[in-house]
């Protein structure tokens, strides 16, 4: 793994070209994917979004709509020499799904979609209104979400520090609604935890209707953020999950 380096809103953690986009789950600092990078070297190259108000795009503005984001995004990989395939965990697998939907719009459709614990567009669970609560509220959220360290939870200037992106991200989540896109032409892979409590068997069941492509849906023994919590094994499934997007590619 080389040093990384940050350019057009991307983390790059090789020197290699891209051929595979990570989009973070809500509130991430935009290197959550840094171990799954090193996972899939060389035979995939991961760079990550980074969203505004974290990290090194920390005084950028709040971005106004999924939509402005995607166009960012696909500007940003328009130079790579094909186009991705999208990882999006959580809220970024609403966010890949938008690009993919936004990159195929434009004749350059990605070349697969990987979603990990996130339902299907159309059968999102129930806002809470993370956006609109108060520091106490966004603590208590975060507490039953779990994946963030209780000394930061603690700690009052940390959690106000942790809470502007989260609520920039929620509520970018919570406003979406699913504008009725046609199935995409590539396929779609969803890894699922069989313990998480913010998905359901329906809700990722629901992928294989956006996609006229082939479907798979693979579960794994752990809760919402099995990224961290289970690293090898998402990093196995997320490597047959590539390997399954390119048979379905050489079909």
């Amino acid at each position: 793994m080389k040093k990384i380096r940050f350019e057009q809103n991307l983390h790059f953690y090789h020197d290699a070209i891209p051929d595979t986009l990570g989009l973070g789950y809500a509130g991430a600092n935009g290197m959550v994917f840094q171990h799954l990078a090193r996972l899939l070297a060389p035979d995939h190259v991961l760079a990550e979004w980074v969203l505004p108000l974290r990290g090194r795009r920390l005084t950028d503005a709040p971005a106004g709509s999924i939509d402005q984001l995607c166009t960012e995004a696909a500007m940003a990989t328009a130079g790579w020499p094909t186009p991705p395939v999208l990882i999006g965990y959580s809220f970024g697998g609403l966010l890949a799904y938008e690009l993919a939907c936004q990159l195929t719009r434009a004749g350059r459709p990605p070349r697969g979609l990987v979603i990990c614990a996130s339902n299907a567009p159309h059968c999102l669970p129930p806002s809470r209104n993370v956006h609109q609560m108060d520091l106490q509220g966004v603590r208590q959220h975060l507490i039953r979400m779990g994946g963030t360290p209780a000394a930061l939870l603690g700690d009052d200037d940390m959690l106000a520090f942790l809470a502007r992106p989260v609520q920039h991200d929620y509520r970018l989540l919570e406003t979406y609604r699913w504008p009725g896109h046609p199935p995409l032409p590539c396929p779609i892979q969803v890894i699922a935890g069989d313990q998480d409590p913010f998905t359901d068997k329906a809700g990722l069941q629901a992928w294989q209707a956006m996609t006229e492509a082939r479907f798979d849906l693979t579960w794994l023994p752990a809760g919402h953020f099995f990224l961290n919590t289970h690293e090898a094994e998402t990093g196995a499934a997320i490597k047959q999950a590539l390997s399954m997007v390119n048979d379905a590619l050489t079909a």
